[in-house]
C-alpha cells in the first residue's frame, strides 16, 4: 500500500488494509499473487507482485533480516517503508553456493526443452502461416511475416 501523496489521516486505514490482506492469505488461504494483482500499488502488481530473485546483499539490511529468516511460502509481517507498507512472501529459497542436482534438475530440463522446442515451434508456425490466408490491416505490422 503506497502512502506517497496521501494525507496523514489516511495512513492508519492503509495499514489496516494491508493487515487485512495479510490475514486473508495467512488465515483464509487466499492466493498472495491474486491479492497483489488486485490491491497492490506496486508496478509489479500485474506480475502478481513478483519481484524476482535477490541475494541478501541486494536488499536493505532491515528487510533482508526479515526476509532471509523465512522459509518457502512464509510472509513477513507488515514492513513500513518511507513510501508505504509492504508484505513480502518467499516463493522459493536457495542456499548460497552450488545446488544439488536433484534440486535444479527440473529447471535444467525446462531450459534444455525450451532451447530445442523454440526453433521447432517457429518452423511449425511458419508452415501454418504459409498454408493460411492472413490479411494484415493498414496500421499493423506483420511481425511474424515469412
Amino acid at each position: 500500500m503506497s502512502t506517497e501523496g496521501k494525507p496523514d489521516a489516511d495512513i492508519p486505514a492503509l495499514r489496516k488494509k494491508a493487515e487485512n490482506l495479510r490475514d486473508r492469505v495467512q488465515n483464509n488461504g487466499d492466493d498472495f499473487g491474486e491479492l497483489a494483482k488486485r490491491y497492490s500499488d506496486s508496478p509489479t502488481a500485474q506480475q502478481e507482485g513478483e519481484l524476482g530473485s535477490f541475494q541478501r546483499s541486494q536488499l536493505d539490511p532491515k528487510i533482508a533480516e526479515k526476509v532471509f529468516a523465512l522459509n518457502r511460502n512464509q510472509m513477513t509481517d507488515i514492513i513500513e517503508t518511507k513510501t508505504g507498507f509492504e508484505i513480502l512472501q518467499v516463493r522459493e529459497r536457495y542456499e548460497a553456493g552450488e545446488q544439488p542436482l536433484d534440486k535444479v534438475d527440473p529447471e535444467i530440463n525446462n531450459k534444455l526443452y525450451e532451447i530445442k522446442m523454440e526453433p521447432a515451434m517457429r518452423a511449425y508456425l511458419t508452415t501454418l502461416r504459409e498454408d493460411s490466408y492472413v490479411q494484415v490491416k493498414p496500421g499493423y505490422t506483420d511481425t511474424a511475416a515469412v
